[in-house]
């Protein structure tokens, strides 16, 4: 009966926090009251776990799971998407002057994500539990002084160095702050784990916990490839399919709205000296020259999930346009041309030729100058037009360069990376009356 009682609770405290995480992640950004949802659901279901396993010391137990499912997790997210990995890291570097390891970035991106798989792996089905341990509280003891560094840094200065730590892609985004409190959070149950680590015995042969192990590692290499080689397995981003892109650019009434303190530099004219001044006390007098200004963010306000999306070419803007168009719209995302892989250029051209002359929208997207977009409708024969947009939202729109998206009625219908285009027909026959829209 006490069993019974235990399992009982254990499924009850598993369904309760996953209902938790359900409810806290439809809130969008980075809100403290979805952190501490998010923490409060994946506790619940640690405990909920832990309530099913065998006998042993309860803390190391909860611990272990509770350690084990973050990381795992963690893994995953970048698993799937390595590429958004692969930015990360090159922001990291900008951020620290260190340009020249940006060829790293990808493997890196590889490595970190499975590491962190595994590492889940090993804590949470006990498998090489001494090896996991070691390599859980490495990771605490690395990551938490480095996230510390970051908040403190945004604190100080005003400005961040990389915006979000990219700890669960673009699956969870965590201001520097909350990435600090995360890492504290798991570095407690870490330094449990790994006291009690000689304590820790699997119930698996060392050549099976091996095997395991190196199976976690062959999985996560699979499908960070998979990621790259095609797109995500699961779309994070908020230009996923099925997304309409007008309601994720919208700002809801009564939303709050960003802080910001402006600071005015002026230099003295007889020692070029500089100095900042606020809005209420700037010098008006002559012996000071203005310099400029500058907005420092005190409280963060409600950003949209789309908030930086444009098209503009030389017939201006037309973004609201594009998402207007009742018909099918053909957008090829090629976010540095220098960068594009030209191979599949002639069956970007095959696709879009034969929508244009159907009389469809073909628009193609790109943050590359006008000499390069020029030399290559020249050296491939291009003939739609070509509009301006920011590297960082083409880079989260697709992960493909070139990419090709089809939206309609401004919902993104499909994604394709250049190693899928279908053909024209397909496309058609599939998508033309997609949503009951006839054209």
């Amino acid at each position: 009966m006490r069993r019974q009682i235990k399992y009982i609770a254990g499924a009850a405290s598993i369904v309760a926090g996953l209902f938790l995480i359900y409810v806290y992640v439809q809130i969008h950004g980075a809100e403290w009251n979805k952190f501490w949802g998010m923490i409060g659901g994946t506790l619940l279901i640690s405990l909920g776990i832990s309530l099913y396993l065998r006998r042993e010391n309860f803390a190391l137990k909860l611990s272990r799971v509770f350690v084990g499912l973050v990381f795992l997790y963690s893994g995953f997210v970048k698993a799937v998407d390595p590429l958004g990995s692969n930015y990360k890291f090159i922001d990291y570097f900008d951020a620290w002057g260190l340009h020249s390891l940006a060829p790293t970035a990808l493997f890196l991106s590889f490595l970190l994500s499975m590491a962190e798989f595994v590492i889940g792996g090993l804590l949470l089905f006990k498998v090489l539990p001494r090896m996991g341990s070691w390599f859980a509280l490495i990771f605490m003891v690395i990551f938490t002084p480095v996230t510390l560094y970051l908040a403190m840094q945004q604190q100080v200065s005003g400005h961040e160095l990389v915006h979000d730590c990219g700890c669960f892609g673009d699956a969870l985004i965590l201001t520097n702050w909350q990435t600090f409190w995360k890492n504290v959070l798991l570095f407690v149950p870490s330094m449990v784990i790994f006291y009690w680590r000689n304590r820790e015995t699997s119930r698996i042969g060392l050549r099976n916990q091996w095997i395991l192990a190196g199976t976690m590692c062959v999985f996560s290499l699979v499908v960070s490839w998979y990621g790259l080689q095609h797109l995500p397995i699961i779309d994070f981003r908020p230009y996923k399919i099925g997304t309409h892109i007008p309601t994720a650019m919208a700002i809801p009434p009564g939303a709050k709205q960003p802080v910001y303190d402006t600071k005015l530099i002026y230099k003295k004219k007889a020692s070029g000296e500089q100095q900042e001044f606020t809005l209420q006390n700037y010098p008006q007098d002559t012996l000071w020259e203005f310099v400029d200004s500058k907005n420092v963010l005190l409280e963060e306000g409600y950003t949209p999930p789309i908030h930086d999306f444009t098209m503009v070419g030389p017939d201006g803007d037309i973004t609201q346009e594009v998402l207007a168009d009742t018909g099918l719209v053909f957008m090829i995302v090629e976010y540095d041309l220098d960068k594009s892989d030209g191979d599949v250029q002639a069956e970007l051209n095959a696709i879009c030729n034969a929508a244009m002359k159907d009389g469809r929208r073909v628009l193609a997207l790109t943050a590359s100058l006008d000499e390069k977009i020029d030399s290559l409708k020249v050296k491939h024969d291009v003939h739609y037009n070509f509009y301006k947009t920011d590297p960082i939202t083409l880079k989260t729109v697709v992960r493909s360069n070139p990419g090709l998206v089809l939206i309609k009625n401004g919902t993104v219908l499909m994604k394709w990376h250049h190693n899928d285009l279908p053909s024209y027909t397909q496309i058609i026959e599939k998508y033309s009356n997609k949503n009951g829209n006839k054209e």
